[in-house]
């Protein structure tokens, strides 16, 4: 049964308010004032909130402001009853939050209709979050069932190695793919979190020359198999402020991306400037470029962009994951042309004051 919180200091008005409503079976609660409203939530949290406006000391705009911010409450449809007509007030309860208006006097038919299409919206919203609840135990599920026999066959290609030294390029080839799978399987899972809303930087000092040193020597004997060279350049006046494991694998991301696209001969650089402005980090490449059509959709999940390139293996999941761990640290994310051929991917991350760092 949809429950309903009813909010105004006039005891007549919410008496009409409650006799239009009854009828349609809800579970309703009243409140005199906008701190009486805010106490009725500890009991639970109601599909439909319908308040006045013009109440004394809270009014309805700062009651719409306190229930935005509030992390249960921030979805919650919230209807205003008002006898204000100037369209200054209406812009304002719009900006405090508010989702629908109804105009004193009330009309029965109209407050029925309303309230039944804000009890909608609830249900859509429960649904919705419902779903992705379970997409996201879902993913957890697959990402914890697919480590288990991914390390089974890392011992067994470490195991095997030691037994047929004749043939230690093919042993490390399965290696680097497992260790390639499980990078893909961590990035399902960011994602994942991302979408739930829980993925947080944790902000740790880093060396910048130390990070891009691990960057290129992660992805160096991909880049050697494709013939192409792998170059960095830091120019910083101290630590960078972010979540290592983080920005390490979405430059890491960002890196494979550029040598899949680059021909033989060519050269990918990663290029590190930290400064008061904050950070700014680039990866171009040499390749063919991507097409200003899909430069804004590349970063979402499951968009790649093969620029015509034959025998590209791509997810989809890099990228997105690039930007989803960019996003937790406040920056920004983009692809634009190289003045002569190629992309050059750019990192924004605003700076970090010291009390903003882990532990």
């Amino acid at each position: 049964m949809p429950t309903l919180l009813l909010v105004d200091d006039d005891p007549g008005s919410l008496a009409v308010m409650y006799d239009l409503l009854l009828p349609d079976g809800y579970l309703m609660k009243t409140a005199k004032s906008g701190a009486e409203a805010l106490d009725c939530l500890l009991d639970g949290i109601p599909d439909v909130i319908i308040t006045d406006i013009m109440m004394p000391r809270m009014d309805g705009f700062e009651l719409c402001r306190r229930l935005r911010a509030a992390p249960l409450t921030k979805a919650v449809p919230i209807v205003v009853v008002t006898a204000l007509g100037a369209r200054s007030d209406m812009a304002r309860a719009i900006e405090a939050g508010a989702t629908d208006f109804i105009s004193k006097p009330v009309s029965g038919v109209e407050v029925r209709a309303r309230v039944r299409s804000m009890v909608r919206i609830a249900g859509d919203h429960r649904t919705l979050q419902q779903l992705l609840t379970l997409r996201t135990d879902l993913t957890n599920m697959v990402v914890h069932d697919l480590r288990n026999p991914l390390m089974v066959i890392l011992l067994a290609a470490a195991t095997l190695q030691r037994m047929l030294p004749d043939c230690p390029e093919a042993l490390h080839r399965i290696q680097r793919q497992v260790v390639r799978l499980q990078q893909l399987i961590d990035d399902l899972l960011v994602i994942a979190k991302s979408e739930a809303g829980v993925v947080v930087a944790k902000l740790s000092d880093v060396d910048a020359d130390a990070l891009a040193a691990l960057v290129l020597d992660d992805c160096g004997p991909v880049a050697e198999t494709a013939h192409i060279a792998l170059h960095s350049r830091v120019t910083a006046d101290g630590p960078l402020a972010i979540d290592v494991a983080l920005i390490r694998r979405c430059l890491e991301n960002l890196v494979l991306n550029a040598i899949k696209f680059s021909p033989p001969g060519t050269t990918v650089s990663l290029d590190i400037v930290r400064n008061e402005a904050g950070t700014s980090i680039d990866v171009s490449d040499e390749g063919p470029g991507v097409p200003e059509a899909i430069r804004e959709s590349l970063f979402e999940r499951f968009v790649t962009g093969a620029h015509g390139e034959a025998n590209v293996s791509q997810t989809g999941l890099g990228l997105a994951f690039s930007r989803m761990a960019v996003e937790a640290h406040g920056g920004t994310i983009a692809v634009n042309p190289r003045p002569l051929r190629g992309s050059i991917f750019r990192i924004e991350l605003p700076p970090v004051s010291r009390g903003e760092r882990a532990g």
